[in-house]
């Protein structure tokens, strides 16, 4: 009996000293197939293993895992489910004092906020990026935020603040040191990339073609995905001063690229954009044939506005979700002290009052919180989701939908700074939704561009209605310029049963038009 108890504490002693040994195995066996497969560039099947295997028994999360996620959903621009998912490593990073994966949550809490144009909340959470990096000193935290807070400037051709920020950003990430659970991402090499690319913009060169293709020319036998994304920037900027032929080469060379990669059932929303930003390439050559082959790409088409603006509200739901999560918060801790008073006063009444008085700022909370998520923080305008949205619903009604850009406005920034510029975006939006008024909708669909959409009727014309817009403009009046500020517009007069891609293709076709006819003019059909 001795000799079979000694046997079973010796198999114990064995299978404690092997179990974990073997569980470890299991997971670097897990991790070493999924870099194999990113190194296939089988992002789909990668994807897929890491969510099925993301949570423990105890559904905790691997932060190494949910961090390749992350990294994955932000190659393809998969805001809503990076929104989750970085909301879960941040919480992560709270309850397990982990400083370092909680700052990479906020990071790419910033990054969905930035794709989604909502630099307030984008910077907010930089910060709180940034704060966790600084107290902790982690150099790659810092230089994470000085390369957003670039990029946000850059997105309003702020070029000059723009390269302050990449400049101080670069010696963080030179000091940095990235841990190897990292995909794609090489920050000091990203950081460098923006600031040769913005000092050619902003640059005297005589040949800013040679030295933009020189630039993505150069990431041609790099990663993936910087091979994609750093030729098809600098084809959308040869694309901007009308160096088309060189802009159709680094946009082909990145859907190529794209094309090696097997994404699976991952949302992917980029292939479509290249193929637009091509095909006007083509289109300005005078190749329309190829152009249309482009817009009428399966993969452009099945990308369709409605699975955009179903996303949209998806995310709008998620954001939603958030701010009611922090009011129940507050409301919950409000409803405790209230309670505690109440009970030593045993003043039940007034304990009901307090309730009532709570339930109510709640509801008034709420409803702040869904316009919120429906309105440009900056004009108050419906946001780019919304207006497209509003667009999708009543596209089977008589609409008219306008595209009106304000001319000349990065000369304006230049001259006379952002906080000027921000100021001309607002004015302008005000004349915009007064004249408009209840015929219509209008929407800030990104930097100084607007949409507009139209309730066709006999009362009055779609093409006078913006005329008028456009001579309200040209006759405000400036406090800090004497000359008149101006803007272009493209109208579709029958916009009746057409998708939102393609009435806006034909309306901002239009807008250029008329940017290339002088501007300060409608062009319309």
């Amino acid at each position: 009996m001795n000799k079979v108890l000694k046997n079973i504490v010796n198999i114990t002693m064995i299978l404690v000293v092997i179990l974990p040994l073997f569980t470890n195995n299991v997971f670097a066996y897990e991790e070493q197939k999924i870099d194999k497969l990113i190194e296939e560039y089988k992002f789909g099947e990668a994807y897929k293993i890491l969510k099925e295997n993301l949570y423990d028994e105890d559904k905790n999360i691997d932060p190494i895992k949910i961090r390749k996620i992350l990294e994955l959903e932000f190659i393809v621009t998969d805001t809503s489910s990076m929104l989750l998912h970085a909301l879960e490593l941040v919480e992560y990073g709270q309850n397990s004092k982990d400083y370092y994966n909680q700052m990479i949550g906020y990071y790419y809490l910033g990054s969905v906020y930035y794709e989604l144009y909502d630099d307030t909340k984008a910077i907010e959470n930089f910060e709180k990026m940034l704060s966790i990096a600084q107290s902790k000193n982690y150099p790659l935290g810092k230089g994470m935020y000085y390369m957003f807070t670039g990029l946000i400037y850059s997105s309003y051709e702020d070029y000059d603040l723009a390269l302050e920020n990449f400049t101080k950003a670069q010696p963080y990430f030179e000091e940095a040191h990235l841990d190897e659970h990292w995909i794609f991402s090489d920050f000091k090499k990203d950081n460098k990339f923006m600031i040769d690319l913005i000092n050619i913009i902003i640059g005297n060169s005589q040949d800013k073609s040679r030295d933009f293709f020189n630039l993505g020319n150069s990431f041609k036998d790099e990663n993936w995905n910087m091979k994609y994304s750093f030729m098809s920037r600098c084809g959308y900027e040869l694309n901007k001063i009308g160096a088309f032929k060189e802009a159709a080469y680094m946009l082909e060379e990145s859907i190529k690229t794209i094309a090696l990669a097997d994404f699976g059932d991952m949302y992917n929303k980029f292939s479509g954009y290249l193929n637009y930003d091509l095909a006007y390439s083509y289109y300005s050559m005078g190749d329309f044939k190829r152009a249309s082959e482009l817009l009428l790409d399966e993969d452009y088409t099945t990308n369709n506005t409605k699975l955009e603006v179903e996303r949209g509200e998806l995310i709008n739901q998620k954001l939603r979700e958030i701010e009611n999560k922090e009011i129940k918060r507050q409301s919950e801790t409000k409803t405790k002290i209230i309670s505690a008073i109440s009970a030593l006063l045993v003043f039940l009444l007034i304990t009901v009052v307090i309730i009532i008085r709570q339930y109510k700022i709640t509801d008034k909370l709420n409803q702040e919180v869904y316009e919120k998520s429906i309105r440009d923080n900056m004009t108050g305008l419906f946001n780019r989701a919304e207006i497209i949205s509003i667009y999708e619903i009543n596209m089977d009604r008589d609409i008219a939908l306008g595209v009106i850009d304000i001319d000349d406005f990065k000369n304006i920034n230049d001259t006379y700074g952002h906080a000027i510029g921000d100021i001309v975006i607002k004015d302008i939006s005000s004349i915009i939704q007064n004249v408009v008024g209840d015929k219509g909708y209008v929407g800030r669909y990104g930097g100084e561009e607007f949409l507009v959409i139209l309730n066709k009727s006999d009362q009055y014309d779609s093409k006078k209605l913006l005329e008028e817009i456009r001579i309200s403009i040209e006759n405000k009046k400036w406090f800090f310029k004497d000359s008149p500020i101006t803007v272009s517009i493209g109208l579709l007069n029958e916009a009746k049963n057409t998708s939102f891609n393609n009435g806006f293709k034909v309306a901002d076709e239009l807008l250029y038009l008329a940017k290339r006819n002088g501007k300060n003019i409608i062009c319309h059909i």
